[in-house]
This record gives C-alpha cells, sequence and structure tokens, in this order.
C-alpha cells in the first residue's frame, strides 16, 4: 500500500487535471471510493480549494491555490517538505500547522517525478522533537503578539507567574521565541522598567492598545540572554565551569554541542572535563544532576556546593520507603 502522503501527492495531481471522477481515483490509488472521498475531505480541510464541477461531477482543485513553478533542486525540495511536514504534525510546534499545508502546496509546484521521489524518501525519515508545551488556549495570544510586533503596538497583559500573584503590566514585545518545549515572548515590562521573558501559557488576558513603541536597534536574543546556560541570565559576572564526566557518558556529551563557549579536555581514562562559560549557575546546575554520579563539578566552589545541597536534600527525601 502506498504510503499515505505520497497518495495525497498523487491525489492532488489527479484533482489538478480534473479530468477524471471518483472512481477513477479509487483505481489510480488502489483505495476504495470511501477512501478517496475521505482523503478529499482531509486535503480540504487542509487548506485547498477542491470543488466540484456542476456538469462532469468532477472533483476539481481549484488553480487559484497554485503557485509560480519553483526552482527547487531534489536535496532542497526534500528538506523543505520533510521540515514543514514534521513541524506541523502533532502540533510538534505548536501555531505552525499550517507548515504541512505549506509542504502539500510546495509539492503541486514540483515536476511529478520529483513528487514521487520525495514521497518515497520521506517515508524513511522522520524527526521528533522534544515533548512541548501544546498551549491549547494561547493561539489567539501568539497571533496578537505577532501582530504587536508588526505594527509596534503595546500590549497590556495580565500574567501568572509561578512565584508571584497574577499581576498586570504593559509589554513592547521585540521577540517571538521558541526554546526546547515551548513559546516564550521577550519584551520590556513598564512595571518591572527592564526587559523580561514571559510564558505564553501564563498570559491569562491579554488586549491589544493603540500605544505605540520602538524596538531598541540592534536588539539581539544573544545579547538579551548573553551566555546563560538556556533561557535563565542571572545577574552578576560570568562563571567558569568545569565538570568532569565519567567514561560512561563522556562520549555522549562530548558528542553534542550544547555551549557556544564549550571546550573538551580528554583525560587518560576516557572521562572528559567540560569547560563552559555562563551567565548563572541554576539552570547549569539541572542539567548537571541529570548526569547523576556519572557527572563531577570540579569549579566553581559555588556550583559544587549547590550540587552538594540537592543531593543532601534529595537524599533526605528518599530516606523513608514513602511519603509521610
Amino acid at each position: 500500500m502506498q504510503h499515505r502522503i505520497q497518495r495525497l501527492f498523487k491525489l492532488l495531481n489527479l484533482l489538478r487535471l480534473g479530468q477524471s471522477n471518483i472512481e477513477t481515483h479509487s483505481q489510480e490509488l488502489g483505495i476504495t471510493t470511501r477512501s478517496v472521498f475521505r482523503d478529499i475531505q482531509e486535503l480540504r480541510l487542509s487548506g485547498f480549494a477542491i470543488r466540484q464541477h456542476p456538469v462532469t461531477q468532477n472533483y476539481v482543485l481549484h488553480s487559484g491555490v497554485t503557485l509560480p513553478e519553483t526552482h527547487f533542486d531534489f536535496e532542497e525540495a526534500l528538506a523543505m517538505v520533510i521540515l514543514c511536514l514534521e513541524a506541523g504534525r502533532n502540533n510538534q510546534l505548536p501555531f505552525l500547522d499550517a507548515s504541512r499545508r505549506a509542504a502539500m502546496k510546495l509539492m503541486q509546484t514540483l515536476p511529478d517525478p520529483m513528487v514521487e521521489d520525495v514521497a518515497e524518501i520521506k517515508n524513511v525519515l522522520e524527526i521528533q522533537l522534544e515533548p512541548t508545551n501544546p498551549l491549547t488556549h494561547s493561539q489567539d495570544v501568539f497571533h496578537t503578539i505577532l501582530d504587536a510586533i508588526q505594527r509596534e503596538k503595546v500590549l497590556q497583559i495580565d500574567y501568572k507567574s509561578p512565584v508571584e500573584p497574577v499581576f498586570t503590566t504593559n509589554l513592547e514585545p521585540y521577540r517571538l521565541y521558541f526554546n526546547r518545549h515551548s513559546w516564550y515572548v521577550i519584551g520590556r515590562s513598564t512595571l518591572h522598567m527592564e526587559t523580561r521573558t514571559f510564558h505564553l501559557g501564563r498570559i491569562v488576558n491579554f488586549e491589544l492598545t493603540d500605544r505605540g513603541y520602538t524596538i531598541p536597534p540592534g536588539f539581539t536574543l544573544k545579547q538579551y540572554f548573553g551566555n546563560a546556560w538556556r533561557m535563565i541570565r542571572e545577574p552578576g559576572p560570568d562563571q567558569a565551569v568545569v565538570v568532569r564526566f565519567s567514561p560512561l557518558v563522556a562520549q555522549n556529551v562530548a558528542e553534542i554541542h550544547w555551549h557556544p563557549t564549550q571546550k573538551i579536555l580528554r583525560n587518560e581514562d576516557g572521562s572528559i572535563d567540560f569547560y563552559v562559560t555562563v551567565s548563572g549557575l541554576r539552570e547549569i546546575s539541572w542539567w548537571i544532576l541529570g548526569y547523576g554520579k556519572e557527572a563531577e563539578v570540579l569549579k566553581p566552589l559555588a556550583l559544587r556546593e549547590m550540587i552538594r545541597k540537592h543531593i543532601r536534600e534529595l537524599a533526605e527525601k528518599y530516606a523513608t520507603d514513602g511519603p509521610r
């Protein structure tokens, strides 16, 4: 049986020609007429204008959705289709489900032989991102923030912080940023009189105002985050960190580019010393703890003490057979 995506591409080509009926599509695709109707409905839900001809009763793909011919080579087409399909699959990147429709439309601009080749290779390639926050109730705020940034209009938001009561602030949004699990907006908060990071899922109310603002010239996320391990930049000078990883995990750690400042020193026993300079110790401490006894902080002493405190409290928590 043909792969489902490949089958949809072939059905789109048949509908574009508009010269055959459901029974012919069924024969061409090797599926039942009921499955053809189901596929047509799925394509309609994906944004394709498929109409039934009033005379022939054939289903036809409206020409208005086709794009000008592109000049993608095979590798470019494959990369675009895979990235778009995977980004939109199962809400892996919330609010980018339109990427799946984009991939289908892109395939419409390619020569038929290339469509078949791309669809065939797509069968054996799959991208799995880390688990994400679906942000089920945040789609409106996502698009409103995009609108605010484009028009440079201030947003008034009510924000539910994990460590503070709900507060109201005027937000001048600079960037929408997806990191690992969720979407964030970075901008200047008038309540805090500084640039801050806000999690989209914690914005409980929002309103686009008519007040304008200007994004600072030269603002970049690299400048804002500094050498934060991931997203939390703490005040004070950057700190040089050295962690020794045992031979059991050394190769796995060394293979990944975790941070722009990292350096690796290999030891004779198979362990590695991992050097990095970070703007704050909390985030990297959580990462180190994930390696358990296979990681040891050599410096700074402040981080070593932080890890020791975690271990002590963890030992106390597990000193008994269960919660009291």
